[in-house]
């Protein structure tokens, strides 16, 4: 019997891009699928990115206006309260006393107070009152006043009322001030009942015998640019805001009438941030963009080039796990300098036995896990590091501390930065930017590696200009760096832990340091110490004309929280 014959296997053709990743219509698929879905992400990213900058700079300027606002406020209340302080100490002269209630003497008021108010320093007008206003002297730089200060200014009885009450309640020892107008300027005006203080229970001066010292200050244009310079805000004027772009703030007197209103150009840096925000971003986003243009286009070719190129996929991708190259036998190599974090190295002034201070240290995690603290390496490593930091540690601590009370930061930099008037503008916007006082700033530069003194002083000069005081650390007594030691250079020589170490037991090294000492106070130079370990060293330099310390042997470095709880601790453990 025959068999049949045998049906020959059938073999289905494969169909065209059966296999595809991306089917029977790769292209469309793909423009569908990936293009258009990450074109429309991309715009919607950019929007809420132009969105979201815009809401930033609102609120920046926002919060810029409240602050000037604020600012202003804080500058003329501390005006006012300079003014009571003037006539609070003339008029606590047991001569003025003599002068003025027990034999009035013309000629001493006006060679004295007269002479003041002339110059137009402290007070530019001066009156000696009874107690119902009526001028016994008054004068200023335009002549002799008489009449009632009533006539100078509207709301006199008010101030006289409350010296009243305040001297029946505490003795002949009030002042009274605030803000007022004679008609036609603005002026700040304290007041005060003439009496001794150097005789305990000295007998109180009757109503009727007593004299009131008077004071004024007009805020002319003088006044308000020493205002805007004295406490860095924008010039102000005594006006009327006319428009939405001036900031304006009134000031009123004891009856809440407004005595004069200040206006001022508010500097609103929102914009200019928005600005400069935008541009950046935009760059940043056109190179994602074109990141993102590659990868479609690379896809693309990869859905045409399917077939041809399915076996040898992969063969030109780089592999995983490929050596990153040989690993770097230095410990710092690979280090990212501006991946730090910093502690605070409180420093203390032993003879006030308080808490004044503290130097900013920056720790770096290397790249074998081990910390590397600023204070462990060499000076040459530390300044090429803190190069690369910048601004950034700076614009860092001083946020951090900005609201410990005076608390005096101290943050190291390089002579290269000493000498960079770029260095000096970048630091001055940091500072204003973090609301952080140029005068609690101190700048501390390695004495062994700056350059000869005197090619230095305009580059000092220009952080001396800002308020930031200037510390010499490390410093040794040499030839090379008794140019430093000059009237006017820096504020304060800091002595090293090698420096003083032991010194109650090396007699040499203890005139040495005294010599160092020496000299550096007829500079008019401060001086302290770092790295204190021992009592003492401590004990002896105290007694040698040391006052402000740091080290292990008081506290060591610590965290900003750290720091500030110890601010917070009663003062007799902060430097036990």
């Amino acid at each position: 019997m025959a068999k049949a014959p045998a049906k020959s296997a059938k073999t289905t053709p494969r169909k065209p891009g059966a296999n595809h990743p991306f089917g029977h219509r790769p292209l469309v698929f793909f423009g569908v699928a990936i293009v258009l879905p990450l074109l429309l992400l991309y715009g919607l990213g950019a929007l809420l990115m132009v969105m979201l900058l815009s809401m930033m700079a609102t609120d920046i300027d926002r919060l810029d206006d409240a602050h000037d606002v604020s600012a202003m406020r804080s500058a003329t209340d501390a005006f006012l309260r300079a003014l009571a302080d003037s006539v609070s100490d003339e008029g606590t002269w047991d001569e003025a006393y003599l002068n003025v209630v027990v034999r009035p003497d013309p000629a001493w008021m006006d060679g004295t107070w007269g002479t003041t108010a002339r110059l137009g320093q402290t007070y530019d007008t001066v009156l000696v009152t009874d107690q119902n206003g009526e001028i016994i002297f008054g004068e200023d730089a335009v002549g002799t006043i008489t009449g009632n200060v009533g006539q100078l200014f509207s709301t006199a009885h008010i101030m006289l009322n409350n010296l009243d009450l305040g001297i029946a309640a505490t003795g002949d020892a009030k002042t009274v001030s605030e803000f007022a107008t004679d008609g036609s300027t603005t002026l700040a005006v304290a007041a005060i009942s003439i009496h001794q203080t150097s005789e305990t229970g000295a007998p109180k001066v009757a109503r009727e015998a007593r004299r009131i010292l008077w004071v004024q200050k007009h805020l002319d244009s003088a006044v308000l640019d020493d205002i805007s310079a004295r406490y860095q805000l924008p010039k102000a004027k005594i006006g009327v805001a006319h428009d939405d772009s001036l900031l304006s703030l009134h000031l009123t007197d004891s009856e809440n009438n407004v005595a004069g209103t200040l206006v001022w150009q508010p500097l609103r840096t929102g914009e200019a941030a928005f600005r400069r925000a935008l541009l950046v971003a935009g760059l940043a986003y056109s190179g994602i963009g074109l990141c993102l243009l590659a990868g479609l286009v690379f896809v693309g070719r990869f859905t045409l080039r399917w077939r041809a190129t399915a076996p040898a996929a992969g063969a030109g991708l780089p592999q995983a796990g490929s050596p990153a190259g040989p690993e770097a036998a230095d410990r710092l190599a690979g280090l990212s300098a501006a991946n730090f974090t910093i502690d605070y190295q409180p420093v203390f002034d032993l003879r006030a036995e308080k808490l004044v201070g503290a130097e900013a240290l920056l720790r770096w995690t290397g790249p074998d896990g081990n910390m590397l603290r600023q204070e462990s390496l060499s000076s040459a490593t530390t300044a090429g590091l803190l190069e690369q930091v910048g601004l950034l540690a700076l614009r860092q601590a001083a946020g951090e501390l900005a609201l410990l009370a005076d608390l005096i930061l101290t943050v190291t930099i390089t002579p290269q930065q000493l000498q960079s008037p770029v260095f000096a503008e970048k630091l001055a916007a940091t500072m204003s930017s973090v609301r952080f006082a140029p005068r609690r700033l101190r700048l501390a530069v390695n004495a062994s590696l700056l350059p000869a003194g005197d090619g230095l002083r305009d580059a000092i000069a220009r952080f001396r200009q800002q308020g930031v005081a200037i510390t010499l650390s490390d410093f040794v007594l040499a030839p090379a760096t008794s140019s430093y030691l000059q009237s006017g250079f820096a504020d304060r020589i800091q002595l090293s832990r090698d420096t003083v170490a032991g010194i109650d037991s090396d007699p040499g090294r203890l005139a040495l340091v005294e010599a160092t000492i020496g000299v550096a106070r007829a500079a008019a130079l401060e001086v302290s110490v770092s790295g204190l370990e021992r009592k003492q060293d401590a004990g002896r330099l105290l007694r040698i004309g040391c006052r402000e310390f740091q080290g292990t042997l008081l506290a060591p470095p610590m965290s900003a929280a750290g720091l500030t709880a110890l601010l917070m601790a009663p003062a007799a453990k902060k430097a036990s």
